[in-house]
């Protein structure tokens, strides 16, 4: 498909700069909703930056000082064109529509050139979806730009507020935990933080639980690590309280066999769905499939266990950078599909002639640029394996303290939490509030 024959529609776009130089006290307003590639016509891409360049104070004269490939007789033609810029939303809108199905067929002949392609331009399967998901998520977003009659009074924005503050989030189901860092708000990104076997799995997992028991809304865990399998034999020892290692041996006594089955047909009354498929590593391929989810179903709370799993369809400079875009993706996730998105992060385990190995929130520095991304973190600390007592420090809090530690009673054996009583912990530091 040629240039020309796209989407345009030069008579709106040259009515639209003939409106700005007729009343240049719209082009701020212009500016905010269109960008120069919206346009189509060359010239009228060059017109269009001069205007917003110059601002309210732009005349004819001046914008042809700037862009004197322009022939000045053009730019007389333009204020020939209307005699009023009161249509011009009018005239941005079709231009806008005209941008946007051009962005849409340029996106799809990339996935038919990167699909059917030869050499170099031919992708593997995963990665031309990827980055088609990616243009369409790109263009979906596109679809609310950022106009001055868009913006908010400060009232809008107090009622705004207080609706939130009446709205129920989602309780983690630990009452140290919530009191901790408050409930997982629509839009958050949780971090679960933790060096390997200190049980944030088992953590997640005991959170999934009480979402569901609290709400009817869908809970999605993306297991990247362990199987569907396995995660249900975690939550049967949990629900039935027969060892986690008597079930995964199949070493279970007959006495027994009463409490799994009523812990199955209780798990099976209230299932999350669990995607253990290698595929959605990638973060476009889970991102698509969530938002498929929530078009037929609200979405209480998605899970991602682990990030370090996680890839992208888009090929990044380093590890860091990649991890860093896909803790981009998910918060965009969290935010779209107005739900809060709970993702556990594994940290390295630390030197053994380390004194301290709490989990600290530099240590995520070297997995990108997570504790910028997220909203809050919490870290995880057991003394050892065989440790019944669960820390859980608040590293971050974006609309919080950090510095608070909360106490939960962890039994290994059936990878169960409940609260644990502890002293209270020492205030946190001023500029922490």
């Amino acid at each position: 498909m040629s240039k020309d024959s796209l989407p345009h529609n030069l008579e709106a776009e040259q009515a639209l700069l003939a409106g700005c130089l007729i009343n240049p006290g719209i082009i701020v307003q212009v500016g905010n909703l269109l960008k120069s590639s919206d346009l189509h016509g060359a010239k009228n891409r060059a017109v269009f930056e001069a205007l917003v360049a110059l601002g309210e104070h732009a005349e004819i004269i001046q914008v042809r000082d700037r862009c004197p490939e322009i022939p000045l007789e053009y730019l007389a033609s333009l204020t020939d064109a209307v005699s009023t810029s009161a249509g011009w939303r009018y005239h941005a809108d079709i231009i806008l529509d005209c941008s946007r199905r051009r962005q849409l067929i340029t996106a799809c002949q990339s996935a038919i050139t990167q699909a059917v392609g030869h050499g170099r331009y031919k992708l593997e399967l995963g990665e031309a979806t990827g980055n088609l998901t990616e243009a369409l998520r790109q263009l979906d977003q596109s679809q609310a730009p950022i106009a001055i009659d868009n913006l908010k009074t400060l009232g809008q924005v107090v009622d705004k507020a207080q609706a939130k503050i009446q709205l129920e989030g989602v309780h983690t189901g630990f009452e140290a935990i919530d009191s901790l860092m408050g409930i997982m708000e629509p839009g958050q990104t949780v971090y679960l933080a933790a060096r390997p076997s200190v049980g944030k799995s088992a953590l997640a997992l005991a959170i999934i639980d009480n979402v569901l028991r609290a709400t009817d809304k869908t809970v999605i865990l993306y297991s990247l690590e362990m199987t569907g399998e396995a995660i249900m034999r975690r939550r049967l020892s949990t629900r039935s309280g027969v060892y986690l290692t008597r079930l995964r041996h199949g070493n279970v006594e007959e006495s027994q066999w009463p409490d799994i089955i009523e812990a199955a047909n209780y798990l099976g009354q209230s299932q999350p769905i669990i995607v253990d498929n290698p595929q959605f590593k990638q973060v476009e391929r889970l991102a698509g499939y969530s938002r498929a989810i929530a078009r037929d179903k609200p979405i209480g709370l998605i899970v991602v266990d682990h990030i370090q799993k996680m890839s992208s369809a888009n090929r990044a400079q380093s590890r860091h950078h990649e991890l860093s875009y896909v803790s981009e993706r998910l918060c965009d996730l969290a935010k779209d599909l107005r739900c809060p998105v709970l993702v556990l992060c594994q940290l390295r385990r630390p030197p053994t002639e380390a004194k301290e190995k709490r989990p600290r929130l530099e240590d995520m520095k070297e997995s990108g640029d997570l504790e910028a991304n997220a909203d809050i973190v919490l870290g995880l600390y057991r003394e050892d394996k065989s440790s019944e007592l669960m820390e859980v420090q608040c590293l971050k809090n974006r609309d919080g303290a950090a510095g608070w530690t909360a106490y939960l009673g962890f039994d290994p054996p059936v990878q169960s939490f409940r609260d644990s009583a502890q002293p209270e912990p020492a205030l946190p530091y001023k500029e922490d509030i």
